[in-house]
């Protein structure tokens, strides 16, 4: 059994290397949770991403237990709104157990194996980090909470995250990844072109990331706001059946001086739109299901390109201030009219 052991450690000293080259899971989310923070427990234990919200902690103990005995599973819930986060830890029996279902993870990043999922959702799996190390991590990438999180919220160690910067690299594919070498060339323009003008807008501390609103690009040039509307609340209901997702806002920019083939009074879809949602875990589920989804918009060639859009503050104040200016005189009005009567 030691040599055994022995044997072991080389190769997840070796996956931990090969895992730093990846996007790395945020520090503060794949910190081990309290009982499982000493090192053997750890070198035990995975941190899984992008998980069904409806998903159980015995139906994610059955998918992996393919990779080695389980002996503890636990989905994270949101303390704020009791709702779970899309993540969750799992503590297999031994170290091989946690190395193997990582490596399966690495090995699809890289289109060299089958992804990991689980009711039908791809998932990100990566060994669990010590608190020393999720703290360092998150030092290291400026404090930016994991996706999840809620607005303002910060890493421990890291930096107050008021712009929601953690959520700039959702929907983010890297180049040469097996994904991005299935996408069309034109959507690989669009998508450098758009982390371009993304990554412009940051520089600036005018600009911050919605927890909200989506901002999607190839929406076909069939699709009215309704659709598109439809569509992103399915998307949702993919990845959580029990979710009833709110939209509160679906638009389709148009340029009103080319017409429309179906005679939409705003003129000829750009292609491009926003939809907004009352819950920011609703947003971050439509996101994940439906970015770069070959199927979503029946196209290959053309898939969608989704990612929380990056708002001028200012603009936003100034937008909220009129709403709370427009509701304060509709309320004094409706006072007036109830003491006339």
């Amino acid at each position: 059994q030691q040599q055994q052991q022995q044997q072991q450690e080389p190769e997840q000293q070796q996956l931990q290397q090969k895992q730093q080259k990846q996007p790395p899971a945020a520090g503060g989310d794949a910190a081990a949770p309290a009982g499982l923070r000493s090192g053997g427990a750890v070198s035990c234990t995975v941190f899984v991403r992008g998980l069904p919200l409806d998903v159980t902690s015995q139906e994610l103990q059955a998918r992996f237990e393919r990779f080695g005995p389980v002996k503890a599973c636990r989905v994270v819930m949101d303390k704020a709104t009791g709702k779970p986060k899309g993540t969750a830890f799992i503590e297999f029996r031994g170290p091989a157990g946690a190395a193997a279902a990582a490596e399966a993870c690495a090995r699809a990043r890289t289109g060299k194996g089958p992804d990991v999922t689980v009711k039908g959702v791809k998932l990100g799996v990566d060994l669990a980090l010590t608190q020393d190390d999720a703290r360092r991590l998150g030092q290291e990438q400026g404090g930016v909470p994991g996706a999840g999180q809620h607005a303002g919220q910060s890493n421990k160690g890291g930096k107050f995250d008021r712009r929601n910067l953690y959520l700039a690299k959702e929907g983010f594919i890297e180049e040469g990844s097996a994904q991005w070498e299935a996408m069309s060339e034109n959507d690989r323009r669009k998508r450098k072109r758009a982390a371009e003008e993304k990554n412009q807008k940051l520089k600036s501390p005018n600009f911050a990331v919605s927890t909200l609103r989506l901002a999607i690009r190839n929406i076909p040039a069939s699709w009215d706001e309704a659709k598109l509307k439809a569509a992103f609340i399915a998307g949702v209901k993919a990845r959580a059946t029990k979710e009833q997702p709110v939209v509160k806002q679906a638009k389709i920019l148009r340029d009103p001086e080319r017409p429309d083939a179906a005679g939409h009074a705003g003129g000829k879809s750009r292609g491009f739109g926003f939809v907004e949602f009352a819950d920011a875990s609703h947003a971050l589920a439509a996101l994940r299901q439906l970015n770069n989804n070959p199927t979503a918009f029946g196209s290959r060639d053309r898939r969608p390109i989704v990612e929380f859009a990056v708002d001028n503050i200012k603009v936003l104040k100034a937008r909220d201030d009129k709403l709370a200016k427009q509701k304060a005189r509709q309320q004094q009005k409706a006072q007036q009219q109830q003491q006339q009567q």
